[in-house]
C-alpha cells in the first residue's frame, strides 16, 4: 500500500470513524452488472488546517471487498452518491491514458522541452479522436449482430478465397 492509502486506512479505523455506519449505493456501469458499495465519509483536516475543510470517503465492494479511498473537498451539500458517482468517473480518463500509451505512443517521447511534450501529447489526443470517430463510423454502417467478429462490419468487406486459388489442398502437396 502506498503511503497515502494507508493514512486513509488508518484514519478510516480511528475510533470515532468505525462508529459511523455505512450506506449502500448500487454504482451502474457501462460494461457488466451494476456494483454495490458500502461508502461512508468522515471529516478530515489536512496539514495545519484548524478545522476540517475535506472529505475521506470509504468505499468497499460487497461482492468483491476491494476497498477505495476517495478525498473530496466539496461543499457539504454534495451528496455521498454525487461524491462516489464523481470518483468512480475517473476510470474513464484512466483508461483513455491506458490506449493512449499503449496503441498511440503517448509513452514515445523522447524530447527535451515541456513545449515539444505538450505538442506530443496534441498529436497523441488527436489520433485518438480520430481513432474515435472511425469507430463510431463503423458501428454506425453494422448490419446486424456478428457474433464472434471482433470489428463491427469488417466481414462484409473481406472477399471468400477459394479453395483452387490458395494452392494449398492435399493432393498438392508432396508427401
Amino acid at each position: 500500500m502506498r503511503q497515502s492509502a494507508e493514512t486513509a486506512h488508518l484514519c478510516a479505523l480511528a475510533v470515532g470513524v468505525k462508529a459511523i455506519k455505512a450506506k449502500a449505493f448500487r454504482m451502474s456501469q457501462e460494461t457488466g452488472a451494476p456494483m454495490i458499495w458500502q461508502a461512508k465519509a468522515v471529516d478530515v483536516s489536512l496539514g495545519q488546517e484548524e478545522r476540517p475543510r475535506h472529505r475521506l470517503i470509504k468505499a468497499r465492494n460487497r461482492e468483491t471487498g476491494e476497498v477505495k479511498y476517495f478525498m473530496s473537498r466539496a461543499n457539504k451539500r454534495v451528496t455521498l452518491r454525487v461524491l462516489l458517482k464523481v470518483g468512480f468517473a475517473r476510470w474513464h480518463v484512466e483508461h483513455l491514458f491506458r490506449v493512449a500509451k499503449s496503441e498511440i505512443g503517448l509513452t514515445h517521447f523522447e524530447g527535451r522541452s515541456y513545449v515539444s511534450l505538450k505538442r506530443h501529447l496534441a498529436l497523441c489526443m488527436t489520433a485518438m479522436a480520430f481513432v474515435s470517430l472511425q469507430t463510431m463510423r463503423l458501428r454506425e454502417k453494422k448490419s446486424g449482430p456478428d457474433i464472434g467478429a471482433s470489428l463491427p462490419g469488417a466481414e462484409a468487406d473481406v472477399p471468400e478465397i477459394s479453395k483452387e486459388t490458395t494452392g494449398h489442398d492435399r493432393e498438392s502437396v508432396p508427401a
